[in-house]
Order: C-alpha cells, then structure tokens, then sequence
C-alpha cells in the first residue's frame, strides 16, 4: 500500500506517523503544502530496503546496479540543489511551523473567538 501524505507530512496518529501504516508514503513539496519549497518536487518514504532499491532505480532513468545498466523504464526525477537547500533550511523549523499552524487552526476552531491580525501601515 502507497500512502499519500503530501497534505499531512510531520502529522502523527496514535503515535505513528503519517504514512506509516503502508509499504511506502509519497509526499509533495509543492509549494502550498506543510513542507513546500520554492517548486515541484517530492520524495518516497519505506523502510523496505527492496522497495527502496526500485524507487532509486525509478528514479535514476530505470537503472541497475551499474551505472549503465538500465533495469525498468524509469524517469530523472532527483531534486534540484537549489530545492534541496529550501528543504533543508525549512526542515529546521518544521516543528515550530506546525505547533503555531495548529495553535491557528484552534484559534479560529467553532466556538472560539477568532483572533485578527491587522497590519498599521
């Protein structure tokens, strides 16, 4: 089973994480997502070692275990430095970013009293 946790990446349920209960997660960093940088992108989770091997393969044109050995049909689909470098950074404050997002989202949950932010020019 592929689980899609692109729109709850860093998210737990009972203890596990989101993702978790399948073979593999896939997540998006696209740019509105939890973890988004500054374009496409995304990445596969597993702790299946040979379920790892394929997607490493998928990923780097279908190949094998040589570098000309192509194995599968597969695609270049390796992130760029400069998304690598967002992710990066931003993984830094990740868990800062959820904890104040959830504070957000139980301000403004039904029966509270929302809180406005204006800016004085």
């Amino acid at each position: 089973m592929l689980c899609d946790a692109a729109q709850a990446f860093g998210a737990t349920l009972d203890g596990k994480r989101a993702g978790s209960i399948g073979n593999a997660a896939a997540t998006s960093f696209y740019p509105p997502k939890p973890l988004g940088c500054y374009g496409d992108g995304g990445a596969c989770f597993t702790a299946d070692d040979g379920l790892a091997d394929v997607l490493r393969s998928l990923r780097a044109h279908g190949e094998g275990t040589h570098r000309y050995e192509h194995v599968r049909i597969g695609t270049n689909s390796r992130l760029d430095t400069i998304q690598a470098v967002v992710l990066l950074e931003k993984l830094k404050i990740f868990p800062e970013e959820m904890r104040c997002a959830s504070a957000s989202r139980a301000a403004t949950a039904p029966g509270s009293q929302a809180i406005v932010f204006a800016r004085r020019w």
